[in-house]
Order: C-alpha cells, then sequence, then structure tokens
C-alpha cells in the first residue's frame, strides 16, 4: 500500500514538473511569437512612416517648384514691361531728337534769311 502512495507521489510530482515544463515552453513559444509579431509590426509601421514622409517631400518640393515657377514667371513678365517701357522711350527720344533737329534746322534757316 505504502508503495502505492509512494508511487502516486512520485507520479504527482513528476506529472507536475512534466506540466510545469510544458507550461513554461508553451508561455515562452507565446513570448516568442508575440516579440515577432511586435517587430513584423514595428518594421511595418516603420515603413508606413517613410513613405508618408517621402509623399509629404515629394508634395512640398512641388509646392516650393510651383512656387518658384510663377516667381519666376512675375519677374519675367516685370522684365517685359520694363523692355516694353524702354523701348517706348527711346522711340519718343528718337522723336524729340528729330523734332529738335528739324527746329535747330528752322532757327538756322531763319537767321539766315534775317540775316540777307
Amino acid at each position: 500500500m505504502i508503495e502505492i502512495v509512494v508511487g502516486g507521489v512520485v507520479g504527482l510530482i513528476l506529472g507536475g514538473g512534466i506540466t510545469f515544463s510544458l507550461i513554461n515552453n508553451l508561455n515562452s513559444s507565446k513570448a516568442n511569437l508575440i516579440i515577432e509579431d511586435a517587430k513584423k509590426e514595428a518594421e511595418q509601421i516603420r515603413k508606413e512612416k517613410l513613405l508618408q514622409a517621402k509623399e509629404k517631400f515629394i508634395e512640398l518640393k512641388a509646392e516650393h517648384e510651383k512656387d518658384i515657377t510663377k516667381k519666376n514667371n512675375d519677374i519675367n513678365n516685370a522684365n517685359q514691361r520694363v523692355s516694353q517701357k524702354e523701348n517706348t522711350l527711346n522711340q519718343k527720344l528718337a522723336e524729340v531728337n528729330k523734332k529738335d533737329a528739324s527746329f535747330q534746322q528752322l532757327i538756322s534757316d531763319i537767321d539766315v534769311q534775317k540775316s540777307v
């Protein structure tokens, strides 16, 4: 009878040890799976954030280039207006010089006629 009790106690102890070992291995496996899942999720989040950052950079770059193009167009338009005004002024100056030369010629002709 003692042998049965000792056998039962030894069986319980061995069963408890084996159960403890199996539960410990199971928990360790679950922990490793959780860690692996967390690493995969972190990598996915990192890739998404990197993609978002690249998209934002491209968006800001396009906006900057659009602003630069607009400013360059404004500068070119201003330069064209200045050139047109300069040409107009040069034409008017040429007309004034021509009229002045005609006027000087008339004065000279009148002086010649007065002296005759």
